[in-house]
């Protein structure tokens, strides 16, 4: 117990040094675009400021303060309010205007991406799926893991039709990481393989576009035309990053340029030149790109680490949790940060191709530091159980 507690210390003084250290990160990157869209270089930090004061602490507090076990019966509720909200976002009236999927949900003067918030009420909804049945020799695939595929499918679809794989990627990992750890007695790699095999189909189809419009030859024209959705440009992008013709290498061949050109220890906190309109979104999809410009490699690799140290040191949580809900629970949580700043930091490297996914508790996103807030609060309080 008194190793579990060192433990779990050490992971929220991580996700402090995280938080903090994100919003010094944030400020620095945002400040040109502030002033050149709000005239206004400190708009995006207090606007993250904001809402992490009004919605996030409070969600956290509530989130600690009430005993977890009870979200258990509400998951199911949860869950379906936000399948809801996604499914609401394709009416037009609903939906921001100027966006080009249908991600953003407006209420009033809010608006929001529900996908966001499945990071809790899916994970909620299979943590109290899996510890329902775990322990019970529950052989029927009927009771578990026809369910895990509905929720996680369901979600699925939405999301594809918005689009925004990205996001499937994530949540398929988290959920196939929660229910390998079920340790239902069914041949869990066969549903693990359809799952990722069901994500790579949409790639694959992209690819077979892909190959089909290289028989067009040079007719640059054509060829674009048929090249067609983002996904099979982005995935052309990473696989030919010479291709001028293609907008889509354009962020990434300036992510890796603030990268390299950081060196051993940067330019120095807040000299970054790429975020003066050379890098596109350098406070949100690119901000690891700025985090290697400014602080250089070993800013780079603190960063890595410090995600790294989150993830092992919160298995201690799932660990030393009193109950299974708590258990797996916990465990989704901490993956799916985890997953997330990994694809984040890849894709900014180069070692995957663009995502548009941002960086936990670095990035600008009211939505995902939210989320993030909301998640530490469920973590301390099965901590403190």
């Amino acid at each position: 117990m008194r190793y579990s507690r060192k433990t779990n210390l050490i992971f929220f003084t991580i996700a402090g040094i995280l938080l903090l250290g994100g919003l010094v990160i944030l400020l620095s990157a945002s400040t040109v675009s502030g002033m050149e869209k709000f005239k206004d270089s400190w708009h995006f930090i207090k606007h993250q400021l904001q809402l992490g004061i009004l919605i996030g602490l409070p969600g956290l507090l509530i989130f600690y303060k009430v005993d977890y076990h009870k979200w258990k019966k509400w998951a199911i509720v949860f869950y379906s309010l936000n399948v809801l909200a996604m499914l609401l976002a394709f009416i037009p009236s609903l939906s921001v205007a100027g966006t080009s999927a249908n991600r953003w949900l407006k209420l009033g003067p809010f608006s929001f991406q529900p996908s966001e918030f499945l990071k809790i009420t899916l994970i909620m909804v299979l943590a109290a799926l899996f510890s329902s049945h775990i322990g019970k020799g529950n052989k029927d695939f009927k009771k578990t893991t026809l369910p895990f595929l509905i929720y996680l499918g369901i979600v699925s679809l939405i999301l594809i039709m918005q689009p925004s794989t990205s996001i499937v990627v994530l949540l398929a990992a988290t959920g196939s990481v929660m229910y390998w750890c079920s340790s239902f007695p069914i041949k869990k790699l066969g549903i693990i393989i359809l799952i990722i095999s069901s994500i790579a189909l949409v790639y694959g189809f992209t690819a077979t576009k892909l190959s089909a419009c290289y028989s067009l030859g040079k007719d640059e024209k054509k060829y674009n035309t048929c090249l067609g959705g983002y996904r099979a440009r982005r995935i052309q992008a990473f696989f030919d990053p010479k291709n001028e013709s293609l907008n889509e290498t354009y962020q990434p061949k300036q992510a890796k340029i603030g990268l390299g050109s950081g060196g051993m220890i940067g330019v120095g906190l807040g000299q970054s030149r790429q975020k003066y309109s050379y890098l596109p979104e350098s406070f949100t999809d690119s901000i690891f790109a700025i985090i290697g410009e400014e602080l250089g490699f070993l800013g780079s690799m603190l960063t890595i680490g410090l995600f790294f140290m989150f993830y092992f040191s919160g298995l201690s949580i799932v660990k030393s949790a009193p109950d299974a809900f708590g258990s797996f629970l916990a465990l989704g949580l901490i993956t799916w940060i985890t997953i997330q700043a990994y694809l984040h930091i890849m894709s900014a490297s180069g070692f995957l191709p663009q995502t548009g996914i941002p960086l936990p508790f670095v990035s600008y996103g009211g939505s995902l530091f939210i989320v993030c807030l909301w998640s530490l609060g469920l973590l301390a309080n099965i901590s403190k159980s």
